[in-house]
């Protein structure tokens, strides 16, 4: 038997050397804090913005001017009706990830007058993708030419190092699923102790989000959801719905 016991994986027990990109975030101090030191930088007052208008840089409440110059333009019809797309999508998986990363920032930073940013650079595999204003934001691409069995929008627990993929080759189908769900509910713990450790240097609270792209076949086109917290599996039959909905707008791309 693979298990040490009724509840934990023996993967759990391994050295974090031997998980591969199971850690998937260094969260060793110093990149902790450039991180933090980054997020404390953008200004904007807390609550300022975010409720269909634009904010005031370094103030609380109130509008700043509609329509900044990266404020994407938006769209009546959504891109997803509910079924796949009948097109062939020219997206690969980075460029589909990169096109809805910067529609996210530019509708945050025009929706709340204040920049926000990828925390993408220079940071492998960090738990979330975009961050500022106190905010702290997981963006999930999809495209709108997904089979009904990828209608959603979920984390990804990475792919298995070595050390890893050699017990996998010993567990039987049950234990392989009980491995990869103890995977995923680290993903969470891992974030929200992040979470936790960046608003303790930060001095302020740090709320997580996510938000859900739908994109059209050819990424110029994007259905936007929005959803507190971060989530393992967001089914869009679900929460592709008017409740989340911030509106569909043109990419740039």
């Amino acid at each position: 038997m693979i298990r040490t016991d009724n509840s934990t994986p023996i993967f759990a027990k391994m050295s974090p050397e031997s998980h591969g990109t199971l850690f998937l975030f260094d969260d060793s101090a110093p990149t902790v804090n450039a991180i933090v030191g980054w997020i404390r930088s953008i200004k904007g007052g807390e609550g300022s913005g975010f409720h269909g208008h634009a904010g005031r840089p370094g103030q609380r409440g109130g509008s700043a001017a509609a329509g900044t110059a990266t404020a994407p333009k938006r769209i009546t019809e959504k891109v997803w009706a509910g079924e796949p797309e009948d097109a062939t999508p020219t997206l690969n998986k980075l460029q589909t990830g990169a096109i809805g990363e910067k529609l996210v920032i530019d509708l945050l930073t025009e929706s709340v007058g204040v920049p926000f940013g990828t925390v993408n650079l220079g940071v492998n595999n960090a738990p979330f993708d975009v961050a500022g204003n106190g905010f702290a934001v997981e963006v999930k691409t999809g495209m709108a030419t997904n089979g009904k069995s990828a209608m959603h929008w979920r984390a990804t627990i990475g792919q298995p190092g070595k050390a890893e993929q050699e017990l996998l080759q010993q567990m039987s189908a049950e234990e392989k699923r009980a491995h990869n769900q103890w995977k995923e509910k680290k993903i969470l713990e891992r974030k929200h102790a992040l979470l936790d450790r960046m608003a303790e240097e930060a001095g302020k609270e740090i709320k997580p989000l996510t938000i859900g792209i739908i994109l059209s076949a050819d990424g110029k086109r994007a259905d936007v959801y929005r959803f507190d917290g971060f989530h393992l599996r967001l089914p869009w039959n679900k929460y592709a719905t008017d409740e989340y909905y911030m509106g569909s707008y043109e990419t740039g791309a």
